[in-house]
């Protein structure tokens, strides 16, 4: 057996420590370049849920102008511009029956009880008096978004210039029917 020399100990020693780094530096290199391959995976995922994220953003754009469109088509349909009657299931459907037959005066009939009004009660009433005296059924008519409805009728012997007056007065507190000329 032969004896080593200091040199030769040393000269494989540092081999040894070598081949370890070598070994080690292979093994970091390794799991590196797994973990670069999986990033690439999770950004080649994220690339296409960026390309299905602008594509599902483009179909809500489409379903959205649609359903404006179908609101605009069906909405027309089934609203009205005109609010409904207040209590509109009440006996007798018009609240108050109008009578124009003298130049500026209106003559009221109530047909049923609703707020400060009371069924039978007659009046006449200026053109002037006219909003005062509904005033609670204009302020209820507004916060509830309806209106009530008034029976007109009117005479021939009152111009039409006259009517078409009182008309435009009783026309912003009630919904009218009945009017003849």
């Amino acid at each position: 057996m032969s004896r080593r020399t200091s040199a030769e100990i040393i000269n494989a020693t540092l081999l040894e420590v070598f081949l370890a780094f070598l070994f080690v530096v292979l093994t970091i290199a390794s799991f590196e370049g797994a973990r670069a391959r999986r990033y690439r995976k999770v950004i080649g995922r994220v690339g296409s849920l960026a390309v299905q994220l602008d594509s599902l953003k483009a179909a809500d754009s489409v379903a959205r102008s649609e359903r404006d469109s179908l609101r605009e088509v069906f909405g027309a349909r089934f609203n009205s511009p005109y609010a409904p009657p207040c209590n509109g299931a009440a006996t007798p459907r018009d609240f108050v029956t109008i009578l124009l037959s003298v130049p500026d005066s209106i003559g009221v009939t109530i047909n049923r009880d609703e707020l400060s009004h009371n069924r039978g009660d007659r009046f006449v009433v200026s053109y002037q008096g006219f909003n005062e005296a509904f005033r609670d059924i204009r302020n209820h008519s507004v916060s509830k978004h309806c209106h009530f409805i008034a029976h007109v009728s009117d005479s021939p012997t009152l111009a039409k210039s006259e009517y078409k007056r009182a008309l435009r007065v009783v026309r912003a507190v009630f919904y009218t029917y009945g009017e003849l000329q």
